[in-house]
């Protein structure tokens, strides 16, 4: 019982010196949220490059870490805005009227996220491989006027691992896109 002052100062002092210390799991997510913010920059500029109406992009990419899943990136995609269906016939803005029809779009969505995934996913680097990124679009279509058809949702999904067996050049291409998950609702 006569060291107990002496206990309670030496704790005193070993809690105050490591209080506020970054844990490594504090200094993991905060890597984390940096490359996912580098991430969702990345698939904004792509989606600026392939949908080139200013007013196409709703939503900018936004990430999201969830623990034990891995990396969402959400964005909000407005197609068809240069034509308005009006009941006498559709009103066409040719300067921003894409040529492709929805479905192409579409297409365009999944293909250009699959191949955003594989070409920057790797800034993704303190992701276990056990979890994954996935891409979640969400494609609003101006020209249906039925609510309940006018979005479409496209979520892409890879494990971290299988990203980074195509970044290391152990599977190609092809290989990564038969990995990807995709859902389409």
């Amino acid at each position: 019982m006569k060291y107990p002052p002496i206990l309670l100062v030496a704790l005193l002092t070993v809690g105050a010196a490591t209080y506020g210390q970054n844990t490594p799991e504090e200094g993991v997510m905060a890597s984390i949220k940096k490359e996912s913010r580098i991430f969702e920059a990345i698939i904004g500029k792509v989606l600026r490059q392939n949908f080139d109406n200013p007013f196409a992009l709703a939503a900018e990419p936004q990430a999201a870490y969830l623990p034990d899943y891995g990396i969402v990136v959400s964005f909000h995609l407005k197609i068809n805005r240069g034509t308005i269906r009006a009941f006498y016939g559709p009103i066409i803005n040719p300067v921003t009227t894409s040529p492709q029809t929805t479905s192409e779009q579409l297409e365009t969505v999944r293909q250009t996220t699959i191949q955003a995934l594989a070409d920057y996913g790797s800034t993704i680097k303190d992701l276990p491989p056990g979890q994954q990124i996935s891409i979640c679009a969400h494609v609003e279509d101006r020209n249906e006027l039925d609510t309940t058809r006018n979005r479409t949702d496209i979520i892409i999904s890879v494990l971290k691992k299988d990203l980074d067996l195509h970044t290391t050049r152990k599977i190609d291409y092809d290989e990564f896109k038969r990995r990807v998950r995709l859902v389409e609702y």
